[in-house]
């Protein structure tokens, strides 16, 4: 069990994913009435690169680390 203060590392993507409900209750980010929503500028990315990192964002939401929007 970690402590506040310690950390996990994983180098594969098998070690990744949402900490259980049982240890800590997800967080819930309430954004102030009004608040501007800024937009941060586009990159290019090269067309044979989508498909790798479509798959390792679909493998993020099903790990439960993104959320889709």
């Amino acid at each position: 069990m970690l402590s506040n203060r310690e950390y996990a590392l994983s180098w594969t993507s098998e070690g990744l994913g949402r900490i259980s409900d049982n240890v800590e209750l997800p967080h819930r980010i309430r954004l102030e009435s009004g608040h501007k929503v800024w937009k941060d500028c586009e990159f290019r990315i090269r067309k044979k690169v989508i498909p790798v990192e479509k798959e390792r964002i679909e493998e993020r939401v099903r790990q439960g680390l993104f959320e889709p929007a």
